[in-house]
């Protein structure tokens, strides 16, 4: 029964230059773990075709690119991972309330239009990378606490107060450890990780 949890709420980290390593990553694990992370290296380096080899591997895919455009380009990106059947991507909440709506109204007009399953749309707030001195250099003039509640609480205002983008207290993942060589300029608090109730939590250890 424990296995059988894990497998659901792991998400292998395939943070691979190419798309040989992350089939052997995928070959590895097996049927262990059903969740995979495509991000920016990965996507980069194999395209879409990897999120097809993965779906045809059983895997749920986690598009891990933190969208972060106009409104419109964000919502058009969104909609072609949406096609390509991910299971969960993310966007950044400093992209603005209108860029975070305009992604929700026309994903799900294209699922109900098409008959796709809806995916879970993650609101990246503050990178681990960032801290007080990074964020002052932007131009933020306030904690690094502060400014997470101030874009966390933008996707609560969607639709009359219903979080159509997932954040804290519902579906939230989390990074997991960084492994060496990483850009962490800060690490979250264990208390704060328990409040969120991480259904997902990430897994970049080396296996």
């Amino acid at each position: 029964m424990a296995s059988a949890i894990a497998r659901d709420r792991l998400i292998l980290a395939m943070d691979v230059p190419s798309r040989e390593e992350a089939e052997q990553l995928m070959d590895r694990v097996g049927d262990s773990v059903r969740f995979v992370k495509i991000g920016l290296e990965l996507y980069a380096a194999a395209g879409p075709s990897i999120v097809e080899k993965a779906l045809a591997r059983g895997k749920r895919v986690f598009l891990d690119l933190k969208f972060h455009d106009i409104p419109r380009t964000v919502a058009k990106a969104s909609v072609e991972a949406t096609r390509l059947g991910v299971r969960m991507f993310d966007l950044h909440a400093s992209g603005s309330f209108q860029m975070m709506r305009q992604t929700v109204l026309d994903v799900g007009r294209v699922c109900r239009s098409e008959g796709i399953q809806r995916p879970k749309m993650l609101a990246v707030t503050v990178l681990t990378s960032h801290n007080q001195q990074t964020l002052g250099e932007l131009g933020v003039n306030r904690s690094v606490e502060a400014h997470v509640e101030a874009l966390a609480a933008l996707d609560v205002c969607l639709d009359h107060g219903r979080a159509l983008i997932q954040r804290m207290g519902d579906q939230r993942s989390n990074p997991g450890s960084a492994r060496a060589g990483c850009d962490v300029a800060r690490a979250e608090r264990s208390g704060h990780r328990r409040r969120a109730r991480l259904r997902h939590p990430g897994s970049p250890r080396p296996l």
